[in-house]
């Protein structure tokens, strides 16, 4: 878990104008993840709770976000 907690610090190094946001999956609800998503403007979305599982999960969290949010 301490990776995870660590991103943001990571991703700096490397790409020092990115804005990272850390959601732990549990922590909120679907729609709390999608208001996140559409309120930051976040261009992409990495999940890592393992195959299949995390894509039923942005599938879930996906379907909140208005039809005309730019899902790719």
């Amino acid at each position: 878990m301490d990776i995870q907690k660590s991103l943001p610090s990571l991703f700096a190094q490397k790409f020092p104008l990115l804005q990272v946001h850390i959601v732990f999956d549990g922590e909120k609800l679907p729609q709390e993840i999608a208001k996140i998503i559409q309120s930051e403007n976040i261009s992409y979305v990495f999940s890592c709770i393992g195959m299949k599982s995390q894509e039923y999960r942005l599938l879930e969290i996906f379907s909140f976000l208005p039809k005309e949010f730019p899902v790719v």
